[in-house]
């Protein structure tokens, strides 16, 4: 596994992207992360066995884990799309598959067509589709920046005391990056689009949810596109219970 940062530019700017890439075969498998989340949810791929023969490709959003966090960048859902879409465009030789959990399902629903149109396929894990998918991400945009900031981030922390790899990644998640991007989701999981441009993929794609989430709505409107359900975890699910969670992916790819 080679750690190094990607130089990025878009829209006239450059920024610095913390990845984790290993090549060695022609299937690139791409995770991309969710709020407040890092390229560290996916920390288990890399000592998996039954994927010690493919490509692997992690990275942390702009604002997330150790990538830079400007001040100046709206955290838009689309604009982190755009970013993605260069880190992605940058492996041309490979056959391209996106595994993407919650926030990245919605950033990884507005890649471009050019990069969506070579997809081979797409794994959605309980990622954001409709409004009830937006939960603490509604709460955190009903207050101002300045609450979020004095209570609403202590009090997530708080609550993730007893798990320091998602403390971790909290503390390391810039505030504005966060307020700002549960802003975005909220806009997107609200107008309908994102479970449209999922339905109307060509690629192969699936949809996995946790045990404990069976019940959520997104399981009601997908049709026909393949459910899978990782057992004794929840939204989670890559850490709650790795070794269900990639054996199943596996099958799935």
């Amino acid at each position: 596994m080679l750690k190094k940062f990607m130089k990025i530019t878009v829209d006239g700017r450059s920024y610095n992207i913390a990845t984790c890439l290993r090549t060695r075969s022609k299937d690139l498998l791409i995770f991309l992360h969710g709020l407040g989340c890092s390229k560290e949810n996916f920390r288990h791929v890399w000592n998996r066995a039954e994927f010690e023969d493919l490509s692997l490709l992690s990275f942390d959003f702009l604002g997330f884990g150790q990538s830079d966090k400007p001040k100046h960048f709206n955290y838009k859902m689309e604009e982190q799309s755009k970013i993605c879409n260069k880190i992605i465009q940058s492996f041309p030789d490979f056959d391209w598959h996106i595994i993407a959990h919650s926030m990245g399902g919605a950033v990884g629903l507005l890649l471009s067509t050019e990069v969506v149109d070579r997809i081979h396929s797409f794994v959605n894990l309980e990622g954001n589709l409709i409004s009830r998918d937006c939960f603490t991400s509604r709460k955190a945009i009903q207050i101002s920046f300045e609450t979020f900031i004095d209570e609403f981030l202590p009090e997530l922390k708080d609550r993730t005391r007893d798990n320091k790899a998602q403390l971790d990644d909290l503390e390391r998640s810039s505030p504005e990056a966060y307020y700002k991007s549960c802003k975005s989701l909220v806009y997107w999981s609200d107008n309908g689009k994102l479970l449209d441009k999922f339905k109307s993929m060509m690629c192969r794609k699936a949809y996995f949810y946790g045990e404990r989430n069976a019940e959520i709505e997104p399981l009601k409107l997908l049709g026909d596109i393949p459910q899978v359900e990782i057992e004794q975890s929840g939204h989670m699910m890559m850490l709650d219970n790795p070794d269900s969670f990639y054996s199943k992916l596996k099958d799935f790819l």
